[in-house]
């Protein structure tokens, strides 16, 4: 678990760094350096949501003392996705409501639920 953190935190770290890219010169600047200040947030985020989740695991680990649960060691980045897209926008779901209200996932191909 600590492994992973540490990994998610080095690869913020990597994204930081390629915020100035000098091969990349006007609007090519711009973009590359929104896509790493994002890249870098997204892993920040997924590791401040593993600490919660592992709390109870990484507690009196040597953890602690590099992160407190829940906070980030870089400034607050708010990363936006586009929450308008659907299920049905994006291809749709495996999920199927039968009969009853319940839901069942359907693995073939045809729609069927046969072999």
């Amino acid at each position: 678990m600590s492994y992973c953190l540490g990994s998610l935190e080095h690869q913020a770290k990597e994204w930081e760094r390629w915020t100035v890219v000098p091969q990349f010169s006007g609007e090519h600047a711009e973009g590359a350096t929104a896509y790493a200040h994002k890249q870098a947030a997204v892993c920040r985020i997924v590791a401040d949501n593993f600490r919660v989740l592992w709390a109870r695991y990484l507690v009196g680990s040597s953890l602690e003392s590099m992160v407190s649960i829940g906070s980030s060691s870089s400034k607050s980045t708010d990363v936006h996705m586009h929450g308008d897209e659907s299920d049905d926008e994006l291809g749709g779901s495996d999920l199927e409501e039968d009969d009853d209200g319940e839901q069942g996932v359907n693995d073939d191909e045809d729609g069927d639920d046969t072999l």
